[in-house]
């Protein structure tokens, strides 16, 4: 009886060890993809304890003036491909159609969705009310409105906090939730599309904490944002900007691409590609260290890292 009891104890130490090293193994990576909507932001993210968050979707299609629809074409397809079937949290960063288009799609189709983050400022678009009705149909599905300082949780592996809004604007897009993620050595600053008012907010109320190790250039690229005195806070290594091949908008903007080619900072440790092969300099723009990466150019970009090292890949 002993003997048994010792052999069943030394089987269910030894299953226990290889579930943990096996989850592990699993889960020690953090994966950040850009998503190629056009003009427009979506990022998946699958931390390294398996949860998969979704911030903004893209646009939706409104004929006759756009019959292109981000969720339905890109995000869903990717979220399939990738075989997602839960999205732990879904986060509407501001209620501009060119980043919750594309979620209705993802809001009408079978996957679970826990949690919808939502700035909550008030739109009065279609689109917008849409989105409000199609989440309150989804009665397991919890909703919130975070504020600066709340620290979301992801899991214990990584460490994640929202920067903005401490409260609402006067427009929407400064309204936009900022989220810090930080995994090891390496974090990304997602910053939808806040812009100056913001930034100088966020400026004075964390000063070097909002170092990143990778950027998501606000609001495509537009002036409105990416202002000196943020940049130079945040000092990434890595910035991406979203936005839409040969866009009427002209974005990302001259002057924000000269601030990030004048912006002196140490390149990060590791940076090999994955998959695809990166653009010409005159597109992704590399100078004293900083890389800038285009959805438009590049199409989808992703991140993989192990809280050391980054690796970088692209699929057009």
């Amino acid at each position: 009886m002993k003997r048994n009891f010792k052999r069943l104890l030394f089987l269910l130490i030894l299953s226990l060890a290889l579930s943990l090293g096996c989850a592990k193994e699993k889960g020690g990576r953090l994966e950040v993809t850009f998503l190629d909507v056009g003009q427009g932001d979506s990022i998946f993210i699958s931390t390294p304890g398996g949860k998969n968050i979704l911030i903004d979707g893209g646009k939706r299609a409104i004929p006759p003036h756009s019959y292109f629809d981000a969720g339905k074409e890109v995000v869903l397809p990717f979220l399939k491909n990738r075989g997602v079937k839960r999205i732990d949290t879904l986060i509407a960063t501001h209620p501009d159609g060119d980043h919750i288009g594309g979620l209705l799609a993802v809001l009408d189709s079978d996957i679970q969705i826990d949690k919808v983050l939502d700035c909550g400022y008030r739109h009065t678009s279609y689109t917008y009310q849409d989105f409000l009705k199609k989440i309150e149909r989804r009665r397991e599905t919890k909703y919130y409105q975070p504020r600066a300082g709340q620290i979301l949780n992801w899991g214990n592996e990584v460490k994640v906090q929202v920067l903005s809004p401490a409260h609402l604007f006067r427009d929407s897009n400064n309204s936009s939730i900022v989220i810090k993620l930080e995994f090891g050595d390496i974090s990304f600053l997602f910053t939808g599309d806040v812009e100056k008012e913001a930034e100088g907010e966020m400026v004075l109320r964390y000063g070097d904490g909002l170092k990143s190790t990778v950027l998501k250039a606000s609001h495509h690229g537009s002036r409105t944002g990416s202002s000196l005195s943020f940049l130079k806070a945040v000092r990434p290594q890595v910035t991406v900007i979203s936005c839409g091949r040969k866009n009427k908008y002209g974005l990302p903007h001259k002057e924000v691409m000269d601030k990030l080619a004048r912006l002196k900072v140490n390149p990060v440790r590791s940076n090999p590609t994955l998959k695809g092969t990166d653009a010409p300099d005159k597109h992704r723009g590399t100078s004293n260290g900083v890389k800038v990466y285009r959805t438009d150019y590049q199409g989808n970009i992703f991140f993989t890292t192990d809280g050391k090292k980054l690796w970088t890949g692209t699929e057009k």
